[in-house]
């Protein structure tokens, strides 16, 4: 990551303050008055979190939709399956793994150096238990099931 996104990064989530400011405790005030400055900057994470969780969302859909062209372009039916069987891992893999990523952020203070790392960790993941459901559907039984009929995925990817 670039020193100038770095800065653009740190910028958004701890504003002008560092972030031993935005997580201090001002023990001259009563406990409620004294953690203002940590819930004002949970609030913002919180918003922070919505905005990124609805752009995983849209990066399901966009890959998805590529699944569906790919699916589409491809002329042998083992082919349109091994894409489906991929696509179905992968998309799953990813999802449970950005729940658990998500738990283990959620309860542990990290930085963001790990939050990266998890992030990529979850994405290779699912991108290598994909490729490895496809390699094993395509050298066993399994590839006499037809998924991509059996599942109508003919049908919405026209």
């Amino acid at each position: 990551m670039a020193n100038r996104d770095r800065e653009l990064l740190k910028h958004s989530v701890y504003g002008s303050q560092t972030p031993q400011q935005v997580i201090r405790i001002d023990r001259g005030k009563n406990l409620i008055k004294s953690t203002v400055s940590m819930q004002q900057h949970m609030n913002k994470l919180t918003k922070i979190a919505k905005v990124a969780s609805k752009g995983s969302i849209v990066l399901v859909g966009v890959g998805l939709a590529a699944s569906c062209v790919q699916i589409t372009n491809t002329k042998t039916r083992l082919e349109k399956n091994e894409i489906a069987v991929e696509t179905i891992a992968s998309t799953v893999v990813g999802g449970f793994g950005s729940v658990v990523a998500g738990v283990f952020l959620l309860t542990n203070p990290v930085g963001w150096g790990v939050i990266l790392a998890v992030g990529a960790a979850t994405t290779f993941t699912s991108i290598g238990v994909g490729k490895a459901a496809s390699y094993f559907y395509r050298s066993t039984d399994f590839r006499k099931v037809d998924l991509v009929n059996n599942l109508g995925i003919d049908k919405v990817c026209k």
